[in-house]
């Protein structure tokens, strides 16, 4: 229901701004991911996860639709610059950090809110393992869906997952999982984009 809300609150977002298929099956990548991911670890909150993998990047819509010529700096920026770099130096502050106060400001628990602020800095959030795992489920998903990568973040991603216990098998499992199920998920989320993939 949160999710279908999440949809509808954001149907009027510029479609020249963003491209709302690709945000969607980046949250719906991630979510998956971060479920599985959680499972791996045998996490008790694994629903939970998969929330906060979901509304992870709200940030970005809420860009998009209220200053369409920033989010369309931020994505515009250098390529060799991670896309939460380029927000902080146009904006100052990330999409991580619009989310936390959007999903604050619904009263969300703060398990949730405080692990998508802090999403690029785990080590600073309330909740370092789920916070981990959206770290490494916001990476994984952004490299099934865009070519570019940044050798400092697969070094500290690769880090990170040895941290929370999890092997290279753990990972592609988890990316698998996540390409089987997105379709089933898209259609519940916006059954017409469903068709799409």
């Amino acid at each position: 229901a949160l999710a279908s809300s999440a949809v509808d609150c954001f149907q009027n977002t510029p479609k020249n701004v963003i491209d709302l298929e690709l945000f969607w099956r980046h949250s719906v990548d991630t979510a998956l991911i971060c479920k599985e991911l959680g499972q791996q670890i045998r996490s008790k909150n694994k629903e939970r996860l998969f929330v906060i993998g979901l509304l992870h990047n709200l940030g970005e819509l809420v860009c998009a639709t209220e200053t369409p010529d920033l989010a369309q700096a931020c994505a515009q920026g250098d390529p060799t610059i991670t896309p939460w770099t380029r927000q902080k130096n146009t904006l100052g502050f990330t999409y991580a950090e619009l989310s936390m106060a959007l999903l604050k400001a619904w009263k969300l628990p703060p398990e949730i809110y405080n692990t998508v602020g802090n999403q690029h800095t785990p080590e600073q959030s309330s909740f370092p393992v789920e916070t981990g795992l959206l770290y490494l489920s916001t990476r994984l998903a952004l490299s099934l869906s865009v070519e570019q990568h940044f050798e400092e973040e697969d070094r500290l991603t690769l880090e990170l997952a040895n941290r929370l216990g999890l092997s290279s098998e753990h990972i592609q499992e988890a990316i698998e999982y996540a390409n089987l199920e997105a379709i089933n998920i898209l259609s519940i989320l916006n059954p017409l984009a469903g068709a799409i993939f």
